[in-house]
C-alpha cells in the first residue's frame, strides 16, 4: 500500500504529538477513568491523523493499532479497518478534521469522550488499476490516553456516504475487469460470477466498452444505507443502486454498484442476473453522475439486462400489460416523477421504459438505439432534437407508436 502522509498545514508524519489541553486533575485512560477535558487542541487530532496515515503508508499495523484506544472493542474495530484497507489496496489516503467540526467546540459524549468529523480522501486499486479518489466523512469518537487523543471508534455520519472499508469485515474478490467487496465469501463469489456475466452482456450491446465493474454487497440494510448516504427506508424494495462512492456528483468520482441485501439475497438466478447487468450498464455508460431522462437511462439498462436472459415479453412486461388492461394506456412516456420511490410501485414504469427502448431497437436497429442513447446522454435537455436528428421522427410520433404497441401487447 502506498499512502500519502496526512494532516493540517504544518503537520507531517515526523511531527511530534501535541498534548491536548486538560485540567490539572487529568487522569488517563490507562487508569480506568477518562479525563475531564477543556478542549483538545486541533493540531493534536491532526497529529493523530498524520500518524495513522504514516502507519498505513509503511504497512505498520502495530503503529496503526497504537493510535486506537486499548479498550478491546476499539482494538477489534481497528484490526477490522486495517484488514479492509489492506484488502482493498488503498494506495492514497489523506484526512483532515472537517471544517464544520474545526470551527466549533467539539461535541462531548458521556464519559469524557468527544467526537470530530473527519474528511477521508482515499483511492482503491480496482482490477489492476486505480480509480480516482473518493472523499467521505467519518465520525471519530476520541478519548485521551497519556495526554494524547486516541480513537475509540469510527462511525458513519447519518445522511452521508461512508467508505466501504469502515463498515465491518469485508471479503474482496478481483477479476480481470471486476472488483467485488462483500461481507461474506459466499456473497463475494455470487456477485463476482454475476459481474463476469454482466461484462459480456454489456459488451454485446456496447462492444467498444473496455471498462471495469465494481460492486459492493454489505452485511445488511443499515450498512447499505450508510454506503449510499440514505435515510432508513429510503430504498425499501430497491435491489441495487449505482452511485458515486462518496455521494458526490463529481464527474470524476469513483462509482460502484451497491446491492441492497434485504432485497438482493432473495432474488433467483434470473432476477439477480438482470439486476446486476442493469446496474452494470449504468456504470459502463457513466450515468450515475449525468442528468438524463430516466425513461432512457433505465429503459436502456433494462434493454441490455433483459435481452441477456431471453425472457418472453409477456413476462418482462407483465406489470405494464396489467396496467394497460386495468387503468388504460399511458398518455406519455414516463416522466422523472414516475421513477420516484415515493410515487409507488415502480415495476410497470420500468417496463414501460424498457418497452420504449425495445421498440426503438425493433424499428430502427440496435445500433441506432445505442446512438440515440449516447446522444441523449450528451444532450439530456434536447430529447426532441435527438429524436429528429438520430431517429428522424418526433417525440409525438414515437409516443403514438409506443402507445399503440402497448395496446397491441395487452390485447394478446
Amino acid at each position: 500500500m502506498v499512502l500519502a502522509a496526512v494532516g493540517l498545514a504544518g503537520c507531517d508524519a515526523s511531527s511530534p504529538r501535541h498534548p491536548v489541553s486538560a485540567t490539572s486533575s487529568e487522569t488517563t485512560e490507562a487508569s480506568g477513568t477518562l479525563p475531564t477535558l477543556r478542549r483538545p487542541a486541533p493540531e493534536s487530532v491532526a497529529g493523530l491523523l498524520v500518524h495513522q496515515a504514516a502507519a498505513v503508508r509503511y504497512g505498520d499495523e502495530r503503529a496503526w493499532l497504537s493510535t486506537w484506544s486499548s479498550v478491546p472493542t476499539a482494538q477489534r474495530q481497528a484490526r477490522v479497518v486495517w484488514h479492509d484497507l489492506t484488502a482493498l489496496q488503498i494506495n492514497n489516503l489523506r484526512a483532515h478534521v472537517a471544517a464544520a467540526a474545526d470551527a466549533s467546540p467539539p461535541p462531548w459524549t458521556p464519559g469524557g469522550r468527544w467526537h470530530v468529523d473527519v474528511a477521508m480522501t482515499w483511492t482503491a486499486a480496482t482490477g489492476g488499476a486505480s480509480t480516482s479518489p473518493a472523499t467521505n466523512r467519518l465520525r471519530y469518537d476520541l478519548a485521551l490516553h497519556a495526554g494524547r487523543p486516541v480513537v475509540v471508534g469510527l462511525t458513519a455520519i447519518p445522511g452521508m456516504a461512508a467508505p466501504i472499508w469502515s463498515l465491518g469485515p469485508m471479503v474482496v474478490r478481483r477479476g480481470p475487469r471486476t472488483l467485488v467487496v462483500a461481507s461474506t465469501a459466499a456473497g463475494a463469489g455470487r456477485v463476482s460470477d454475476l459481474l463476469r456475466l454482466a461484462v459480456g452482456d454489456v459488451n454485446r450491446v456496447l462492444p467498444g466498452w473496455h471498462g471495469r465493474l465494481v460492486a459492493y454487497l454489505p452485511a445488511g440494510k443499515a450498512e447499505f444505507d450508510a454506503l449510499v448516504g440514505a435515510n432508513p427506508g429510503q430504498y425499501a424494495g430497491i435491489a441495487a443502486v449505482t452511485t458515486t462512492v462518496d455521494g458526490s456528483r463529481r464527474a470524476a468520482a469513483p462509482v460502484a454498484i451497491v446491492l441492497n441485501p434485504p432485497v438482493f439475497v432473495g432474488l433467483g438466478a434470473i432476477g439477480a442476473h438482470v439486476v446486476v447487468t442493469h446496474e452494470a450498464t449504468h456504470m459502463a455508460t457513466g450515468v450515475a453522475v449525468r442528468p438524463m431522462p430516466p425513461w432512457v437511462a433505465e429503459g436502456f439498462a433494462d434493454y441490455v439486462a433483459i435481452g441477456s436472459v431471453h425472457v418472453p415479453v409477456s413476462e418482462s412486461a407483465a406489470r405494464a400489460i396489467h396496467a394497460v388492461r386495468t387503468v388504460g394506456v399511458p398518455a406519455h412516456l414516463p416522466g422523472s416523477a414516475a421513477f420516484s420511490v415515493a410515487a409507488g410501485p415502480l415495476e410497470a414504469v420500468y417496463e414501460e421504459a424498457w418497452f420504449a427502448n425495445r421498440l426503438i431497437a425493433r424499428d430502427y436497429g440496435q445500433a441506432r438505439l445505442v446512438a440515440f442513447y449516447r446522444a441523449v446522454r450528451s444532450r439530456p435537455h434536447q430529447v426532441a432534437e435527438v429524436f429528429e436528428r438520430v431517429l428522424h421522427t418526433s417525440v409525438r410520433r414515437f409516443t403514438t407508436s409506443w402507445r399503440r404497441a402497448l395496446v397491441t401487447l395487452a390485447d394478446r
